[in-house]
């Protein structure tokens, strides 16, 4: 059935292309190709270019089976996980809480449904063009960090993808575009069966006890699509749709009924061209849906067999630019935004345990870019005003409102700025950079009021800030490239979630400040005998807290080291072979830095070979080669050693085209 679907989107695809060039560049057979990308797609193509934005694009995406595999070596970024295919997984940049984190998808902020911290276990990497990470201080930040998702882009190519792995792995994608470059199809799939084994006592930290245990509901299945069109070049309309099904099991979750699905279509209109004046216009639309089911009651926690929470969101923006590449270039817009979140829950005394809420917001936002006209130095800073207004009911029977029916508010104004001054030399072979930034964020929807399941409602929350500052400096003679940022941060009543109690039950609260300091580098090296791309990151962490047992301690799960290592031999008829090495240091699993609870540190080490033959690549992995067993449950996705196969499939190969001067 999910075939003959595939099978049907590509058609449907092919039915409605335009086959005229619309501000496209043709080849020397006279076959259109894609129009000329914007520039934050044109960042995307390249890797890591130096002082930009770190970029996962196509070719990285290919080599993993998560999308958290992938940005987990970038320096900066730290991952923490649970689970194999489809296990949660969320990103912290650079010691900042997760739920600080923005992830935009396709234009989209997104949110899941019952936690501000979004699920990146959920984006398959068949369904992802890129991934970009924007610090809060570093070019093209805002002031807060950002995770900025594209979904698949088929422009002016066809083919499919299939992967087997271990733990019962299976993927499958397909991309299509017209030959006139303004229509693009993407569809994928995904199923695991997360059977993996790891070692567990009923306790947090590894004891010689252990013993090896499976997850006996586990499994996750994905789907989706997306599409783009572009019938003009500076106008492109986007969609998705996706969902996905998991068993809800843990350590102490294990009923076969137990089940949590996903939902969700969005839209985004965007219009921005590339003349010296611009007055770029924006959309963007979302809908999303989660369910939870648990008819055997495996949490005891009899309030939530279960749920349904649905919310919207909607947004639009447009503003006047300037953009002639000298000092007196700026911008200026104007955004307005709505957001709308509703549950309810099925339980034994039919607690309704969050309200229905509205948000509507406004923001006012202005920037300036300046350079010389050889764009040897320069200088951007941008500032952001928005004011926020919620209303919501509780309705009868809502906890803290129990037997009535009441509505109130919540208001704030949040602010964000951010200014860097760069430098670099003509021949563009070293440059250096230093930026600053601030960022007041107001409680999101599901901070202030919770999940309608196993999460409380909070409405004493108050608005988080952050400083952040960082100073840069690259250095690219070919053909050796060297990247070294150091940084630091100061955050005040950071917004987290804490378990209430020996339970599942857990709220959103305003926790200790802490100051972070540290340091990302990247080198990378390429010849004719192949590439060698190393990545190194250090930090530290001093909690600011009024327990003297807590000050100064540093952050739980937060490892002070990381290290990254890929070497790949040049393509030898088609053949290329690839090592690699993850590490990280040790890290503590609680914040009272007390012995038992400090974990060791950990290496992988994996093997691939890649054979490209005509319009086929295959790759073969081997994943964890010494087997390394973890200390820790939530790092059990790691456990193990795996395999894994894919091929792809260049359905309709393109001969070089001509690219425009």
């Amino acid at each position: 059935m999910r075939k003959a679907f595939f099978i049907s989107f590509v058609a449907i695809g092919r039915l409605f292309a335009q086959e005229s060039p619309v501000d496209s560049v043709v080849s020397d057979t006279g076959r259109a190709r894609e129009p000329v990308l914007e520039a934050r797609e044109v960042v995307g193509q390249a890797k890591d270019p130096a002082g930009a934005v770190r970029v996962v694009n196509r070719t990285d995406l290919d080599q993993v089976q998560t999308l958290a595999d992938a940005l987990s070596r970038v320096p900066g970024v730290e991952i923490r996980r649970s689970g194999g295919l489809g296990g949660y997984a969320e990103i912290s940049l650079r010691q900042c809480p997760s739920e600080q984190v923005r992830v935009v998808l396709d234009g989209v902020t997104v949110q899941d449904n019952g936690s501000s911290t979004v699920d990146l276990g959920t984006f398959l990497p068949g369904g992802l063009e890129r991934a970009e990470i924007v610090q809060g201080a570093g070019v093209d930040g805002d002031g807060r960090p950002s995770l900025i998702l594209t979904s698949r882009r088929g422009w002016n190519q066809t083919g499919v993808s299939g992967t087997l792995g271990s733990f019962g792995e299976r993927q499958i994608s397909g991309w299509w575009g017209g030959d006139s470059g303004t229509l693009s199809l993407t569809g994928w799939y995904g199923t695991s069966r997360n059977d993996y084994p790891f070692r567990w006592n009923g306790g947090l930290t590894w004891k010689p006890k252990d013993t090896i245990a499976i997850l006996p509901n586990d499994d996750f299945t994905d789907w989706g699509g997306a599409g783009a069109w572009r019938p003009l070049q500076r106008l492109q309309l986007s969609v998705r749709a996706d969902g996905s099904d998991q068993g809800v099991s843990g350590l102490y979750v294990a009923h076969p009924d137990a089940r949590l699905n996903r939902r969700s279509v969005q839209g985004s209109l965007e219009s921005k061209g590339d003349g010296q004046w611009d007055w770029p216009v924006e959309a963007q639309v979302r809908w999303d849906e989660s369910e939870w089911h648990d008819s055997g009651a495996s949490l005891d926690y009899r309030s939530n067999r279960e749920s349904n929470l649905q919310g919207w969101s909607g947004s639009g923006s447009g503003g006047l630019v300037r953009n002639a590449k000298d000092w007196t270039d700026g911008w200026l817009r104007v955004g307005v935004g709505a957001q709308s979140s509703n549950g309810r829950t099925t339980t034994p005394t039919l607690v309704h345990l969050t309200p229905d809420a509205d948000r509507l917001q406004g923001n006012l936002s202005a920037g300036w870019k300046g350079q010389d006209a050889q764009g040897i130095s320069g200088a951007s800073t941008t500032v952001l005003f928005q004011a926020v207004q919620d209303s919501r009911d509780f309705g009868p029977n809502s906890l803290g409102e129990i037997g009535s029916s009441s509505d109130s508010a919540f208001e704030s104004t949040t602010w964000s700025a951010n200014v860097r001054l760069w430098c670099r030399s003509k021949d563009g072979i070293w440059q250096t950079w230093i930026g600053a930034a601030t960022d007041r964020k107001a409680p999101d929807f599901f901070e202030l009021y919770g999940d309608n399941g196993l999460t409380f409602q909070n409405l004493s929350l108050h608005p988080e800030q952050s400083w952040t500052a960082e100073w840069g400096a690259a250095w690219a003679p070919a053909p050796l490239k060297i990247q070294l940022v150091p940084w630091a941060g100061i955050y005040r009543d950071p917004i987290r979630r804490q378990i209430l109690g020996p339970s599942q039950v857990s709220q959103y609260q305003n926790d200790s400040g802490y100051a972070a300091l540290g340091m990302d580098a990247n080198a990378g090296m390429g010849s004719n005998w192949g590439e060698l791309d190393g990545a190194l990151g250090w930090s530290r962490t001093w909690i600011r807290s009024v327990n003297a047992s807590d000050r100064g301690n540093e952050l739980d799960y937060m490892p002070q080291w990381r290290w990254n290592l890929l070497a790949r031999t040049a393509a030898w008829e088609g053949l290329s072979l690839e090592g690699t090495l993850d590490g990280a240091g040790g890290y503590w699993t609680s914040t009272l830095n007390v012995p038992d609870s400090r974990v060791a540190g950990h290496a992988l080490f994996g093997l691939g070979l890649s054979w490209k033959l005509g319009r086929f690549a295959l790759l073969l992995q081997a994943q964890n080669l010494t087997n390394v067993f973890f200390q820790e449950f939530q790092d059990a996705s790691l456990s193990g050693r795996s395999y894994r196969a894919k091929l792809d499939i260049d359905l309709d190969p393109k001969p070089p085209t001509k690219e425009k001067s």
